[in-house]
């Protein structure tokens, strides 16, 4: 079990353990501040931790913000440029972890998978289920903490948000929150169902002022 770096989410999940947690919700809502929130709070213990910045919006400005001053040297950041390349970190990731890491965090899981599933549904697919069965084994070692995207779904008439790759990501993982803009609220989806409210601010995330 490992720190998430946020009061509020401690208050929700406690923290984060030995399995994977997807956080998905639109964007601006909030979920790389808590992945950087997580990579801040082992780096101050002085552990290490893998970044994988598939969005390719690691803001060392932000993380600053966040109370990352003089961490970075923890974290091991790195940027797969498609949706081959990312399968090709996640196949290297056994390997490259050892006793090395703390946490592993992608961020996001689902950005590429999106642009794969123009080529053809049924590869993307197979690739997103290979790469989270590997991630699903390195959990039992190491804490893996996924952001991803959504998308709206419709559904005897009524629409729904989901994550980017639906049942797949979310079969493998243990942990399920969503988050929501309007009110500002981290929904626990999985393994039981439960809310709080939130603000981010400069610092991160706040109880808010009129809960």
């Amino acid at each position: 079990m490992i720190k998430t770096g946020s009061d509020i989410l401690d208050s929700l999940i406690g923290s984060y353990k030995n399995e994977i947690t997807l956080i998905y919700g639109p964007a601006a809502s909030g979920k790389t501040t808590l992945a950087k929130l997580a990579a801040i709070a082992q780096a101050k213990e002085g552990k290490k931790i893998l970044f994988i910045d598939a969005e390719h919006g690691f803001s060392i400005e932000r993380f600053n913000q966040l109370g990352g001053q003089g961490l970075l040297d923890c974290i091991l950041i790195l940027q797969p440029k498609d949706f081959q390349e990312q399968a090709k970190i996640i196949e290297r990731l056994p390997k490259m972890l050892s006793n090395k890491f703390s946490l592993v965090i992608i961020d996001t899981i689902g950005v590429f998978y999106r642009l794969e599933l123009n080529k053809g549904i049924y590869l993307a697919n197979k690739m997103m289920d290979e790469q989270l069965q590997i991630l699903d084994k390195i959990s039992k070692n190491i804490p893996v903490l996924l952001t991803n995207q959504v998308y709206s779904k419709i559904n005897g008439g009524i629409s729904t948000v989901t994550a980017i790759g639906g049942d797949i990501v979310k079969s493998k993982s243990r942990c399920i929150l969503e988050l929501i803009k309007e009110p500002r609220t981290i929904l626990l989806r999985k393994p039981a169902q439960k809310e709080i409210r939130f603000e981010i601010e400069e610092k991160g995330f706040l109880q808010p002022n009129n809960p």
